[in-house]
Formats: C-alpha cells, structure tokens, sequence
C-alpha cells in the first residue's frame, strides 16, 4: 500500500499466506470485492460505499518496471493534471 501526497509517500508491505500458485490467466480480471475474498457468510454489503478511485493491472516482467516506479509516474500523470486541491 501506497499513500502519497505532496508531502511525500507512506508505503508498508506485507505478506500474507501462502504464495498463489494458481492459473488464473484466462481469467477476467474484476474490481471491487468478490464473495471468495470476504469471509464465509459474511454481508457483501460491508463494502457498501467502497471505492476504487485509480487502478490496472501491469505485468511487471514484462515491461521491466518496478512498481513505485509505475506509482510514481501515475501520481504524477494525475497531479499534473491539477484536479485535486
């Protein structure tokens, strides 16, 4: 996770689980929160008022970027753009 602002970047890592071993490469990639992600039971509308404002999917091996670096320059793609205040 990555927050950052004018006044700098906040970034903290974690892992958890196992590694996904799966192939899920003919799979269509979904926003938002999908039941096998909440907890057996659980209300879907917990995430009621939930957004995601900015996001894609990059294969980094392939174009050889690190992540900050594709963070970076989408933060500075939108803060040229001069919309937030």
């Amino acid at each position: 996770l990555t927050l950052r602002s004018a006044n700098g970047r906040v970034t903290t890592t974690a892992v958890k689980g196992a590694d996904n071993s799966a192939n899920f490469s003919a799979l269509t990639p979904l926003w938002g929160a999908a039941k096998p992600f909440t907890s057996p039971g659980s209300d879907p509308s917990m995430f009621n008022g939930m957004r995601v404002y900015r996001g894609w999917i990059e294969n980094l091996a392939r174009s050889n970027r690190d992540p900050l670096e594709v963070l970076d320059a989408d933060w500075l793609r939108v803060a040229a753009r001069g919309v937030f205040t």
